[in-house]
């Protein structure tokens, strides 16, 4: 994801020179180190933070004010790191995308379930997942993850006489014998508007 760039202090009187930026990072109260964030002259750089959460930025800004008076000033940011609850799979995604976006599309749901594994350690707490479907996804898939309250299949397209148009098909035959859909001592899942054929 991209950086988040902080300006904490305008440097709007041309009297104040030489500013010093400190900073530090508070997760539950506790100093998570330098490595997730920049200083420059004037700026705060944070780097992608690990964990869901609220952290708090503490920075302070020593400067002379006319030339000779020293002046330290400070701010507090909060800073809420929340991540994602809604995946997307469709025909022409690929599985190297991020998948949060339906112009970043996974190409299946064995990418999908892999992303809620992965994004399951960095929050406290199961959540409820939703995964949009779009297009003939092919080749056997399956959900095996546990670290997810429920997840929630779902064709996006507008059904035609009732019937789904976003379809998961193994594509078996006599040679190759597969199953669209592999449910496997996972979260609770619901599947709706979506056809699963082999």
């Amino acid at each position: 994801s991209s950086d988040l760039i902080i300006v904490p202090f305008k440097k709007n009187n041309e009297e104040i020179i030489d500013v010093t930026y400190n900073a530090k990072i508070y997760y539950a109260g506790v100093d998570i180190g330098t490595e997730y964030y920049t200083l420059t002259d004037d700026e705060v750089i944070i780097n992608t933070l690990e964990v869901a959460g609220i952290y708090q930025l503490f920075v302070t800004a020593s400067y002379n004010y006319e030339g000779e008076y020293p002046v330290t000033a400070s701010q507090t940011f909060n800073l809420n790191v929340s991540f994602p609850t809604t995946l997307y799979v469709d025909e022409n995604g690929r599985d190297d995308n991020s998948g949060i976006s339906a112009t970043q599309a996974l190409a299946s749901l064995d990418a999908a379930d892999k992303l809620i594994d992965y994004y399951a350690y960095k929050n406290s707490q199961l959540l409820d997942w939703t995964i949009y479907v779009k297009g003939t996804i092919s080749g056997a898939q399956q959900i095996i993850t546990k670290k997810a309250k429920s997840i929630t299949i779902e064709g996006t397209s507008e059904p035609v006489d009732d019937e789904p148009q976003d379809v998961i098909n193994a594509n078996a035959d006599e040679e190759n014998k597969a199953t669209a859909l592999t449910v496997t001592n996972c979260a609770p899942i619901i599947v709706r508007n979506l056809r699963i054929t082999g």
